[in-house]
């Protein structure tokens, strides 16, 4: 695999690390073990199990010990050509829409809508988002233009939602089943009747997943 690849499979792979050590961290579906850590990390009286505890109340720390859980589970090797590689695949499925809809139609969209107003949000955040996704849909440089149409649509359509509702979530359940969608038609790709494949590539669904 080139390095460059390589580089960028790394920032990948980061995301449902960072979400999961945020999740256990922040959210409130683990407010009550936090809390329970939280009061274990300072009335403990030997010094290793107040930092054992203060691991799951720090994200920073903690993001260490889910990463180490990867790595243990795939034997080194994230990118694996088995089921280890469909649990990664699983991961980046629910990770991919809630890191994107924050970033374009959270913090772009909130931003340039203060500026620039609504319907030029709406605009720029829906071509940013499909012309940032266009070299993941194009071979040999040649962009699928059916694939690059769907995608400015599915942008538009969640962009207006943003708009819409002014909430997020909407947005990131649509493009999870978006998402979900596209994996399961490719996991079931070699077993379609008019499809010649006989092996579905594990990298090539990863990859899938972020278009």
């Amino acid at each position: 695999m080139p390095l460059g690849l390589q580089i960028a499979w790394l920032f990948i792979l980061a995301v449902p690390i960072a979400c999961i050590a945020w999740t256990v961290t922040h959210e409130e579906v683990f407010r009550e073990p936090r809390d329970y850590c939280a009061r274990k990390s300072q009335s403990c009286r030997r010094l290793l199990e107040r930092k054992f505890f203060y691991l799951f109340t720090c994200e920073y720390c903690f993001s260490h010990y889910v990463a180490l859980f990867f790595l243990i589970i795939t034997r080194y090797h994230l990118l694996y050509p088995d089921w280890r590689g469909y649990l990664v695949a699983f991961f980046a499925t629910f990770t991919a829409p809630i890191v994107e809809e924050v970033v374009y139609r959270g913090v772009l969209y909130s931003a340039f809508q203060k500026k620039f107003g609504l319907a030029a949000s709406v605009i720029f955040v829906t071509l940013l988002f499909t012309i940032v996704h266009v070299p993941q849909y194009s071979v040999n440089g040649v962009p699928d233009y059916a694939s690059v149409i769907t995608l400015l649509v599915l942008s538009l359509v969640l962009t207006l939602i943003r708009a819409k509702t002014g909430n997020l979530l909407p947005c990131i359940v649509l493009h999870t089943v978006f998402n979900g969608i596209q994996s399961l038609f490719l996991i079931l790709e070699p077993f379609l009747p008019s499809s010649d494949t006989t092996t579905p590539d594990v990298q090539g669904f990863i990859q899938h997943l972020f278009k």
